[in-house]
């Protein structure tokens, strides 16, 4: 929504133009240092368009959103000025930035941050026209540059992947590591901050209940999904032979096992390990301990919520490093699998990638406008740079950091983002459980055989069930797909078919279990949004 006011054209009037922009550009959470670089070239503006307008004009001041970011607007009657106009006015008025002995060169260099590329000046019929664009800061331009880059560049280094594995990936492992380092301490803090900022414990049950049905619910959807594009292909799918293949499967884990393995045993294990459930638990009991001790817990929220914040800031200096690890971990797995080996099987990551987006196109879209009220554009507009990573480093959990600065944007209250992610990164696998029903049908047909309607049920109910014990990390899946394949009959030695592609499979999958989590959480705000602000406390 924008809004305006009109002044005078007097230098007096200016003060109050100034406070105008300056509130506009706090209430849009404007970085500091881009705000003051914005407020001084609005003020230069404001000066040389009273300065040519004359006596008794009226200069009209508009701000609000545009497409791209903020938009402010300047407009009076006057005589024609440009930009150089105002970088003249800088540099020579205002003598204290620079001796006589030095060139006006700092002066020049503010006058260009002040007057570059996002600020425009026309003058039609005797009125001018100034409009100041104040760009949102975002990662998905570099990360999607980084990402053609390391295409680009695995292609061309296809063949030589000992060298990108040496000299290249290693600086993608220390960027996922970092994010992984930190990863922890934001699930931990994040989610005791949000608890005892609730004050309220059926709060949490119900944020955990909601999500724990949609993710359940999305993931019987997307194995649908899956068998039934997996059926349409089969014809199509490529016959490999079956001879000589071998898989060992990892050892099985029983449902009690399962329930068991959720509560940790001591403090630092969950965190030492990254096992989120566990993190997740430790989280709950110890907010909901902070609740429940009442007034003599008040310097135990204060350091809570600053450790939050301490790691936010930590989690915002790691993720400036993302084009970077995108471009060293996805140059590699280009190098190594070259064009030859995924032309091999082009179909089946084609019914795989289809299946993918299908999901998220009907899914998501109509999750999000039905049940989260929001607009389906700007939810997959907000998302696109955690979905872009995701789908460069494959991790669930590497991404988390990311997804929640992406959900924020999308007004998700921290008290959710907090909760929904880890808990979605741990047993949301929308894009797992399409992957297992595309993998089933294609290593059955290998096999010659055809799955009946009776097995295609029994994979729906394994793969959601399945779905709680898939660790956000590159690759577990594959154990899941065992238990799928084991479930049906199908001989396990066929995982052999589809593991040296599976990283590129994991790309894909990776992206949709990220926006099925994120869709969930503004889901979740719109269902409850209203009733957790009541609870918080203020300020």
């Amino acid at each position: 929504m924008s809004k305006s006011i009109t002044i005078n054209s007097n230098i007096s009037e200016i003060p109050a133009s100034i406070d105008f922009i300056r509130e506009f550009l706090n209430e849009h959470k404007v970085e500091k240092k881009r705000s003051a670089q914005m407020v001084l070239a609005i003020e230069e503006i404001l000066s040389k368009q009273i300065e040519n307008a004359g006596e008794n004009a009226r200069i009209n001041i508009s701000a609000g959103k545009s497409f791209n970011g903020l938009r402010v607007e300047i407009s009076g009657p006057g005589k024609v000025f440009d930009i150089d106009d105002l970088k003249e006015s800088i540099i020579f008025s205002d003598k204290s930035l620079c001796s006589d002995e030095e060139t006006p060169e700092i002066v020049l260099s503010l006058a260009e941050i002040l007057f570059g590329s996002d600020i425009s000046i026309r003058n039609n019929k005797g009125i001018n026209r100034a409009v100041i664009t104040v760009k949102k800061a975002t990662l998905a331009p570099k990360i999607f540059a980084a990402l053609v880059l390391a295409i680009a560049a695995g292609l061309l280094l296809n063949g030589h992947a000992d060298l990108c594995d040496t000299y290249i990936r290693p600086f993608g492992t220390i960027f996922l590591n970092l994010v992984k380092f930190i990863v922890c301490p934001i699930v931990l803090f994040s989610i005791m901050a949000g608890i005892v900022s609730m004050k309220d414990i059926g709060k949490i049950g119900k944020i955990g209940g909601i999500a724990v049905v949609y993710y359940f619910l999305t993931t019987a959807v997307a194995i649908t999904i899956g068998l039934f594009i997996g059926n349409l292909f089969k014809n199509e799918f490529p016959v490999i032979a079956t001879t000589s293949l071998s898989y060992e499967v990892g050892e099985s884990v029983s449902p009690m096992d399962v329930i068991v393995n959720i509560f940790p045993s001591n403090f630092l294990t969950p965190i030492t390990e990254s096992n989120m459930l566990q993190v997740i638990i430790m989280a709950i009991i110890l907010g909901f301990s902070v609740i429940l001790a009442g007034e003599k817990a008040h310097g135990a929220i204060s350091a809570i919520n600053t450790l939050n914040i301490i790691f936010m800031k930590a989690m915002e200096l790691i993720l400036s490093f993302s084009p970077i690890g995108v471009f060293c971990l996805l140059t590699p797995v280009i190098a190594a699998n070259g064009v030859t080996v995924i032309w091999s099987f082009a179909k089946v990551l084609l019914a795989a990638y289809l299946s993918f987006f299908i999901h998220a196109l009907i899914v998501y879209t109509v999750c999000v406008a039905t049940l989260g009220k929001m607009s389906p554009i700007r939810f997959f507009k907000g998302m696109m740079p955690a979905i872009l990573f995701a789908f460069s480093s494959a991790s669930s959990i590497g991404t988390l950091p990311l997804n929640m600065e992406c959900t924020k944007k999308l007004d998700v209250p921290a008290d959710i983002s907090s909760f929904v992610l880890p808990l979605g990164a741990t047993i949301n696998m929308d894009g797992t459980a399409i992957y297992q029903g595309i993998c089933a049908i294609f290593i059955a047909s290998c096999y010659g055989i055809d799955l009946t309607f009776n097995q295609m049920i029994t994979i729906v109910l394994t793969a959601i069930l399945a779905s709680i014990g898939t660790a956000g990390v590159p690759g577990a899946s594959m154990v899941m797909l065992a238990l799928v394949l084991t479930s049906v009959g199908l001989p396990v030695d066929g995982i052999a078919l589809v593991a040296g592609v599976d990283r590129i499979f994991d790309m894909g999958r990776t992206s949709l279990n990220i926006t099925g989590d994120a869709s969930c959480a503004v889901i979740v705000t719109n269902l409850l949004g209203n009733s957790i602000k009541k609870t918080k406390t203020p300020g």
